[in-house]
């Protein structure tokens, strides 16, 4: 008789650590579900070198068109086919793009750009060891940013609303070095330096 109690009871405790492993019969919860994945691409902007523009637009594609799309966290509206572009302004320096987007059944999806603002100068004259007759040198070129400051050899440069300057400058030597510098708020200065002779001066 004792030998049957014993072997009844260590049926019973299986069987009870044997229901607890299976959760004891119920499902788990909805929790525990794993998400579906969506894709999320950025067209554009694709390069990360150094841009000179004070906006990029940022495009691409999610493929769940009932996704909810942030860039920078500001919602921006998504087409039936899941593209969506946004126009940003940028900064001088590092930007940090990030896109995200979010919809019910899904796993987040996000993605991050890096873009380099930086101020270009181009000097399109005098081009280096010119040489010149008489005293007098046109300079002449573009710079990326408008309202940025450009002086040669710190004499300020009127620019027009594409950044074009183009003004002469007297010589009084026969060797000049003409330094020709572009400033905005917030950044080193652009500088280009060239040589120039005169073969008349003396």
């Amino acid at each position: 008789m004792k030998k049957t109690r014993y072997f009844g009871i260590g049926a019973i405790l299986i069987a009870v650590v044997l229901l607890a492993a299976c959760g004891g019969g119920q499902s788990r919860p909805a929790s525990t579900t794993a998400q579906q994945r969506m894709t999320l691409q950025v067209t554009a902007p694709t390069v990360r070198d150094a841009v000179t523009e004070n906006t990029t637009t940022v495009t691409g594609v999610i493929s769940e068109p009932n996704a909810k799309v942030f860039v920078n966290d500001q919602a921006v509206p998504v087409a039936a086919d899941g593209s969506f572009t946004h126009e940003i302004p940028l900064a001088y320096g590092s930007n940090r793009i990030a896109v995200r987007a979010e919809a019910e059944g899904f796993a987040n999806a996000s993605r991050t750009i890096t873009l380099n603002r930086a101020l270009n100068l181009t000097v399109s004259s005098p081009t280096d060891n010119l040489v010149v007759n008489g005293n007098q040198l046109t300079v002449s070129g573009t710079v990326s940013d408008p309202d940025a400051t450009v002086k040669v050899n710190g004499i300020n440069m009127p620019l027009n609303n594409a950044g074009a300057f183009n003004q002469t400058l007297l010589l009084y030597y026969p060797l000049t070095i003409v330094n020709v510098v572009a400033r905005v708020e917030g950044m080193s200065p652009v500088s280009r330096n060239f040589t120039v002779t005169s073969s008349t001066i003396q």
